[in-house]
């Protein structure tokens, strides 16, 4: 993160963020690439577990970024990480969209990360 786009990993920014969340709610950030953003994801996870109950990072492939997985925030005081995949899979079925990615199994399983990604982000 640098220029004008740094502030947007600072704890000020996550703290506002928070604010602005209902009950419940999920802030969803960009955390940076492990491999190459090890102190980044650090901080942003330092920085949300300060926040909130529930703190952690999923990993997705974004083909444009060069370095491997990108880490996505995961953040929020709700119990959404622990939601049985049954009622996951309804609630899939009863939005009307159609995912051309995401199912109950790829929700619960996005969670279970590397633990050599696990030490980067939580020491």
């Amino acid at each position: 993160p640098v220029g004008p786009g740094a502030a947007l990993f600072e704890a000020e920014f996550y703290a506002n963020a928070r604010r602005c969340l209902t009950e419940g709610g999920v802030l969803v950030t960009q955390s940076g690439v492990p491999f190459l953003q090890g102190d980044d994801l650090k901080a942003s996870m330092t920085a949300l577990g300060g926040l909130f109950r529930d703190a952690v990072f999923y990993l997705i492939a974004v083909p444009t970024y060069a370095g491997g997985p990108m880490a996505i925030g995961w953040a929020t005081d709700g119990d959404h990480r622990d939601v049985d995949p049954d009622v996951l899979s309804a609630r899939v079925g009863s939005s009307g969209l159609r995912f051309q990615y995401y199912s109950a199994e790829v929700h619960k399983a996005a969670f279970a990360v590397p633990e050599n990604l696990r030490r980067i982000a939580f020491g």
